[in-house]
């Protein structure tokens, strides 16, 4: 696997990582800001563009790890990840199962893309 390839991949990890915790921390930032007297927001294009982000990337760090290991799994443990995203950045209307969704995403997506990387790499070694 080249090194490009692992960096796709750590990427990908990257941003699911920051999903993560934007969500996460969020809600506790939103909690405090009426004690700080601060007030902002992330635009509801943020997750579009997440997700936008997200999609090529993990498509082009998925396909060169499979041409090194053959398995499906992680790709589809990213698709599922990347499902999940999407439909949360899109279609839930209450927080509380955006946040959940959303996050079952971001793990299925750093998951996939940990795999893919584990798996490209032991079979360039072995």
């Amino acid at each position: 696997m080249s090194g490009f390839n692992r960096i796709l991949d750590r990427f990908t990890i990257g941003l699911s990582s920051l999903c993560l915790v934007h969500c996460l921390a969020t809600p506790l930032m939103l909690l405090m800001l009426p004690a700080v007297g601060l007030g902002f927001a992330l635009p509801e294009s943020f997750h579009i563009w997440m997700l936008l982000t997200a999609i090529p990337v993990s498509i082009l760090a998925l396909r060169s790890g499979h041409r090194h290991h053959r398995r499906l799994l992680p790709a589809i443990t990213a698709s599922t990840g990347l499902c999940l995203l999407g439909y949360g950045a899109i279609f839930i209307v209450t927080a509380k199962l955006e946040l959940v969704v959303t996050v079952a995403g971001a793990l299925c997506l750093a998951g996939a893309h940990y795999w893919n990387t584990r798996l490209a790499v032991q079979m360039s070694a072995g």
